[in-house]
């Protein structure tokens, strides 16, 4: 994929040309991101067209625990339960400081750490991604990016196909919607929706009111 995640770095959003034009990488078509400073007063992260969200509890408004979301190690294996991947790395349901309704996550301490949703059937449609992140001090001396969020292909034996960053964090920030649009190739049967903290990672990347929906081609 030549197109590249919308990088949100400090209060300033950049968009390369080359995530407006149409990329094909390994069986992925990049359709197009933005960003925008709104937050929207809402608490069920339901699309504003009235489709269905895949996601649940996109807002996490409700405990964060399988099968809805799963703690993913380092190695890939997921994690038994709800547990810290490590010492330093710690992802937090909180109440409070949200973009919308009264809970967000967010990522503190040491990356990385990750956190995916269960798998949702894929057909082979247009993916439209929204939702609100924040970063305090957010950086990552290995990747750069402290934070991202990326959608991940698996074929129908389950095998891994590929993933793909949809909005990627560093430095500080206040809520900012995201909005990311891409299609997998033919291979893949099942997507999963990746929230992580990068290695070496340090300061706060928040998520919240995510929503995943998909098109199809009339």
């Amino acid at each position: 994929m030549t197109g590249r995640a919308v990088p949100v770095r400090g209060t300033t959003i950049i968009l390369r040309a080359a995530m407006l034009a149409l990329a094909a990488v390994a069986g992925f078509t990049f359709l197009g991101c933005g960003t925008g400073a709104g937050v929207r007063d809402a608490s069920n992260s339901e699309p504003e067209d009235g489709s269905e969200n895949l996601l649940r509890n996109g807002s996490f408004e409700v405990a964060v625990m399988p099968p809805e979301w799963i703690f993913v190690a380092d190695d890939g294996v997921d994690a038994a339960g709800l547990r810290y991947i490590s010492s330093t790395s710690h992802i937090h349901r909180e109440q409070g400081d949200a973009a919308e309704g009264t809970y967000a996550l967010f990522f503190r301490g040491i990356g990385p750490a990750t956190l995916a949703s269960r798998r949702l059937a894929y057909d082979g449609g247009t993916l439209i991604l929204e939702g609100f992140i924040t970063a305090e001090e957010l950086e990552s001396i290995v990747t750069g990016s402290g934070g991202v969020i990326e959608l991940a292909g698996f074929a129908a034996s389950g095998e891994w196909v590929e993933s793909h960053p949809a909005v990627s964090a560093s430095g500080s920030f206040p809520w900012r919607r995201f909005r990311f649009r891409g299609r997998f190739g033919p291979e893949v049967t099942e997507v999963e929706l990746r929230l992580r903290s990068m290695p070496a990672a340090r300061g706060i990347f928040g998520v919240d009111g995510l929503v995943l929906r998909e098109e199809q081609d009339e």
